[in-house]
């Protein structure tokens, strides 16, 4: 679903939002990830059309801003396809994201990076353990416990890695 990606933030916990603003035109839709480090933003999207000199349609690309969302830097082209659902962060400040739809499949994938995004691999393979979902699942973490949430036939189910995402139980 082609649409501009944009971001605002709520900073008195009582619904009061900053103005938007564009992060990417070209964004697909409705999933990306997004994640505060301590000291930026860090978003995952992926391309809705494909752009000459910039990506194809379906590329997983990284931006980020450093002075609070106002200004994003030139998305980089992270090697993956498929659409982000969410980015968690461990106490270590490793990012595990959660990545559905890659090549074209409903499989769940996981990217890791360790230098604050700047750089992104995969280190599980996707679909492992995972069925094919109908929707993307979602990630969060607890310490440095990655979880990654998923419904199937209306029952809750998880993965947890205990290792930055590469290995899951």
């Amino acid at each position: 679903m082609p649409g501009a990606l944009n971001f605002s933030q709520c900073r008195d916990n009582r619904g009061s939002w900053t103005t938007e603003v564009a992060i990417n035109a070209l964004a697909a839709g409705p999933w990306c990830g997004g994640v505060f480090t301590g000291n930026r933003y860090v978003c995952l999207f992926t391309l809705a059309q494909t752009v000459a000199g910039v990506g194809a349609a379906g590329q997983l690309f990284c931006t980020h801003s450093t002075d609070g969302g106002n200004i994003w830097s030139t998305p980089v082209f992270t090697g993956y396809t498929g659409y982000c659902s969410g980015i968690a962060r461990t106490a270590q400040g490793i990012l595990v994201a959660a990545v559905w739809g890659a090549g074209g499949t409903t499989h769940t994938g996981f990217l890791q990076s360790r230098n604050g995004g700047e750089g992104w691999n995969n280190e599980f393979e996707f679909g492992l353990a995972m069925p094919d979902l109908p929707l993307p699942p979602t990630v969060t973490a607890l310490q440095d416990t990655v979880f990654c949430v998923w419904v199937s036939g209306n029952v809750p189910q998880f993965l947890a890695s205990s290792d930055g995402g590469v290995t899951w139980w």
